[in-house]
Formats: C-alpha cells, structure tokens, sequence
C-alpha cells in the first residue's frame, strides 16, 4: 500500500495539471447551462477540491488539493471514488481512503439531476471532504515522515553493514558462517584468501570442498557437537594452506534465530604458531634451566617472606637428608636457625637483602639427622607473580674450613721447620712472611723482612735471573725450580744454600714459595767425602750415596767403580743404572729391611749389612 501511495505520487504533477484544465473548462460551459452546477464546482474550488467531471458534467471523483510554498497546488489523494444514480433515484458515494479499501454510502431519494440535490450532494461532499482532507494531510505527513525515516534506517543499516564487513575483512582472524548442516554461508577475506577463492564463491561450500576427508570428516564432527549441544567449543589444529604449516585455535559458536533454535555457527580461526613456538622454547628453558639447576653442586632453596620452602633442588635433598616432599613441607628455621628463627634478632643481612643485591653469609645448615655442616650461602630477593621470594644458593665449605685447619697446622709445622721457608710476592718480590727457622738464620725478623726483597739476601738473584728462573713455573711448565746460590745473614756472613722454588697461594693469592736448605754441613761432609774419596778410588772399595726412592737412584759413586764393577759413573749419576743393579734380587728384601731398621734407630750411624 505504502508503494501504491508513493507511486500516485510520482504522478501528481500530471493529475493535477490535467484535472485544473478540465475543471475549467467545464466551469465555464456551467456558467451558461448548468448554474447549479456552476455553484457546485464554484464551492469545490474554493475549498481546494479537485472536482472530477464525466462527460454531461456528472460529479464521479473528488481529490483533494494542498496549496506548496510558491503557490504551485498538489493533487495528494483521490477522495471520492465514484458517485452512481441507482434505479431507486438514490445516490451512491465510494470514497477510496488510502489503502483501507471503498468505503461506500448511498443516499435513498436523493435525485442527482436537480439543484437541491445538488446542493445538497455538494454540501455533503464537502463536508466529507474537509474531514477527508484533514486525515489525508496528516496521514501523509506521518506516512512521508516514515519512509524518510525508513530510508535513514536503510542507509544506516547498509553503512553499518558495510563497516561491519570492511572490519571483518581487516582482521587478520579468519571468520565463516556456516547453516546447521556445516554448508558455508559467508566468509571474512582472509579466510577466503586461505582457501584460494573469492569471498563471493564460499556460499553453498562445505569443508569437503577445500579440505581432505580426514581433516573435512573431524570439522563436521565438532559442528554437529557444536550445532547438537548448543555449547561453543574451542580447541588446537595443525593447519595447512598455500604450503605454510601453522598451529591454529578454533572456536566454534552456536548461532540462535529469533525461535532460539541453533540456526548455524560462527568460526573464528586465528594463528597462534608464534604464542606455540614461544611457549615451548619457554618450557624448553625453564627444563634446561631445572635440570642446570637440579645439577649444580650447591644446595637451591626458594622460599617464600615467611621461611616456607616452595622449591629445592636434588643437591639439597642429598646433602640435608630429606625427600623432595619433605623439604617442601618444611620452613628454612629448620635448616639454618640462625638466619631464619623468628626467636632471635634477625642478622644485619635482612637489611642489605634487595632485588639489586645478594647477599653472602656463613651459617651452619642442620641435616634431618641433626648434624651441621657449614655452607657459605648467598641469599637474593627476587618478585614472582607479585610475591616476594627468596633464593638461597648454599655452597658446603665443610672442605674449606678442613683445609683452613690443615693450613693452620700446616702452618705450624712449616713455622716450627729448621728448613727455611720464605713467601714471595709476585709483584714486586718482597718477603711477605717466613718462618721461625729462616728468621734465626737470616738474622732478620718479619717485620725486617717484609721490607726486604730476594735480591737483599741474595744477590745474585737479581730480578731478572729471578723472573728467568721461575718462568716455567708462570708457563706451568714445571711445578718446582731448583738452584743452589748463597744468602747473606743481616751479620754479613754467608752459606751456601739449595733453595726450592714452586707456585701455590697464600691467603687467596698467588705467591712464590722458596725452600732454603742450608748446605754448610753438606758441604763439609762432601768435602770431607771428596778427601775420603780420593782414598777409596785408590783402594778395592766403592761408595754410593743413593737417595731412598723408587730405584735407589745413585747421587755420587766413587770413580773406581767402573774398574770394579764395569758401569760407568756417568751411567750411574744420570740414572741409566740404579744402585738395585748391584742387588741380587734374592737378597733385595732383606736388604731394604736393614736400612728401614736404621732409619727408625737414628743413632745408627753405620749400617753392617749382611752378605748379598
């Protein structure tokens, strides 16, 4: 109705034109033979109603007029439909309203033809007229009010729809629509992309037709789930299109029609290979970073503000004495009282804790069976998920402190040794301490020392041929250098000395160790060996002097042992021959037994062998 009313619009212009031209003619033919009719029309005009007049000048069709701004008058809606004579002389009226149907009155004894009649049809059309043309205006003005507004709604709509696809497509989700039986309605632009068709071309579609038949088969068994249950579902694919390998997440939800009933669903399929790949290598580090933690060589605890333990690592379970479970169960005032018991003072090191800074401390850490072992731990404050937490690296320095204590009697040994012992530095070569023995003998004592080099007590060690002399040491090529030379005493005199360099640490830093044996009685005794030996070379007898080591490895033998026994000095002093050549091995056992039985007598000066 509403398209009927608008297409009588359309052609008003012509009505009207058409209908003024022809009510003027036939008011001027009225004017002279028909005055009641002149009257009639007359009144119709006036009150801006469009008489329409049949040939003989009958009345069937009345429209009424709105005069428009600029004086410009619009036909807007036949009234009266048809006026009819009926046998009875009555008169019959069909209006025609708009789209409500004819509406018919008839008017019994009522003669057209004359002028009562007539006056009185006009005075009723009239009347029914301005009541018509009332309605009709308002009815007009709500019903062009609707279809502007229609059209704003239209345009809206199409506007909102066209965003609503322009948004769809710019996402990088692929989105579908799909009907109850997994037919493809519509598609977004990338889905289309991926499946290598036009957004167009998806409608009437099914997996079937892009997928294979076991990927197409598991896609129609999670609709039918989706479609059947009315519940949305969301899982992980493998995903293949245009030769890339991706991981997907799929969610599938149910669509409802104005009934309720599930009409279809909607798929939103979104890439998630990089959030895949980033969580794995997160897995894969957090593993790596377990298993370096579960094999470091320290004890790893992590434990919440208030002392609960929340994680460990397998060396501190091994080490305290307790199962993983146990530990977790567990607060760290069962491990270390010291620091952690709430019935003491806290110790200064909860002040220095903080993100930027750990901190070190020795404590004694408690092992389920109640013994103690001192660790030296390093405690950090670190954040997790909002909540403070503490992680505590203990390092057993139980051999530490046992090489502390072997240092310390050590120490007292080398302090109480008539060898002399000196500690040199590297840098500039001064004496940083010695022993008692080497102090009596120098002639200095520490304080004296300390401001003394090598070269002072010996100078023929000049810091040249030292550092020339202890080269291998820095090369590591050997582990000891050995070199006899002469100290002078603080009182000017002189002795003649074996030292013995090696490279070691002292109190955690590198050092020069130099052994001294002073070779004054030695000396005597070799000269007094020398004067002896020169009658013994002259005689049927030989000596040796062996040293007590794997061997017996010959370290002077008199010259006329080549005369007596056939072997070369040479041989012999270069360790080609060892003094166990001379010893059958029958007699070889008894033989190391006598010289054992001397060493423990060391009063013994001469040992009477028997024969071998």
């Amino acid at each position: 109705s509403a398209a009927s009313d608008v297409y009588k619009r359309q052609h008003i212009s012509s009505i009207m034109k058409l209908t003024m031209i022809l009510s003027r003619i036939l008011l001027f033919l009225s004017l002279f033979h028909y005055p009641s009719r002149f009257m009639s029309l007359l009144l119709l005009l006036n009150l801006g109603l469009a008489p329409e007049i049949q040939a003989g000048g009958r009345i069937t069709k009345i429209g009424v007029y709105q005069d428009k701004p600029g004086g410009v008058g619009e036909l807007s809606v036949d009234v009266l439909k048809e006026v009819a004579q009926e046998e009875d002389r009555g008169l019959r009226f069909v209006f025609d309203i708009f789209s409500d149907g004819p509406a018919e009155i008839y008017l019994p004894g009522w003669n057209a033809g004359s002028l009562t009649s007539s006056l009185l049809i006009i005075l009723f059309i009239i009347g029914i007229a301005v009541f018509f043309k009332k309605s009709a205006n308002r009815k007009n003005i709500e019903l062009l009010s609707e279809i502007k507004e229609r059209k704003r709604l239209e345009k809206c709509l199409i506007d909102s729809r066209q965003a609503y696809i322009n948004l769809v497509d710019n996402l990088p989700h692929r989105i579908f629509l799909k009907d109850r039986d997994s037919v493809y309605i519509q598609c977004n632009k990338a889905y289309a992309d991926d499946l290598g068709i036009p957004v167009n071309k998806i409608a009437g579609k099914t997996d079937y037709d892009f997928f294979s038949p076991q990927k197409s088969d598991k896609y129609l068994q999670h609709d039918r789930k989706v479609i059947q249950t009315d519940t949305a579902m969301e899982y992980e694919d493998e995903y293949f299109v245009n030769h890339t390998f991706s991981i997907v997440k799929i969610v599938k939800v149910p669509i409802h029609g104005d009934d309720g009933l599930v009409t279809g669903l909607l798929g939103i399929i979104w890439d998630i290979t990089r959030e895949k790949m980033a969580e794995k290598a997160l897995v894969e580090s957090e593993k790596q970073f377990r298993n370096l933690i579960d094999q470091a060589s320290d004890a790893v605890t992590i434990a919440d503000m208030k002392g609960k333990i929340i994680d460990a690592n397998i060396k501190a379970c091994e080490s305290l004495g307790y199962t993983y479970e146990e530990l977790l169960a567990l607060y760290m005032d069962a491990l270390d009282p010291v620091i952690w018991s709430s019935r003491f003072p806290p110790p200064l090191i909860w002040n220095d804790l903080s993100e930027n800074r750990a901190v070190i401390a020795e404590t004694d850490y408690h092992r389920k069976n109640g013994s103690t072992f001192p660790v030296e731990v390093s405690m950090s404050l670190h954040k997790e998920s909002g909540s403070n937490l503490i992680l505590n690296i203990a390092r057993d320095i139980t051999p530490r402190h046992l090489a502390l204590k072997q240092r310390a009697s050590m120490g007292r040994i080398i302090e109480d040794s008539l060898s002399e012992t000196y500690i040199i530095s590297l840098e500039n070569l001064h004496f940083l301490a010695a022993n008692r023995g080497a102090r009596e003998n120098i002639g200095y004592n520490a304080e004296e020392l300390k401001l003394k080099t090598i070269t002072d007590i010996c100078p023929g060690l000049t810091k040249k041929v030292f550092q020339n002399l202890v080269a291998p040491l820095d090369k590591k090529d050997k582990e000891r250098v050995r070199l006899e030379t002469t100290f002078h005493r603080r009182d000017k005199t002189t002795y003649p000395v074996d030292i013995s360099i090696q490279f070691t640490e002292y109190l955690f830093y590198p050092v020069y160790v130099l052994q001294a044996v002073d070779l004054s009685e030695r000396k005597k005794y070799e000269q007094e060996l020398r004067n002896a030996v020169d009658i013994i070379n002259k005689s049927s007898s030989v000596a040796f002097i062996w040293q007590k080591e794997e061997g017996l490895p010959v370290i002077f033998v008199t010259k006329n042992v080549q005369q007596i026994f056939g072997y070369s000095a040479e041989d012999l002093l270069s360790q080609k021959q060892s003094y166990t050549r001379f010893i059958h091995p029958d007699d070889f056992n008894s033989y190391m037994a006598e010289i054992e039985s001397s060493a423990r007598n060391p009063r013994q000066e001469i040992i009477d062998h028997c024969a071998y």
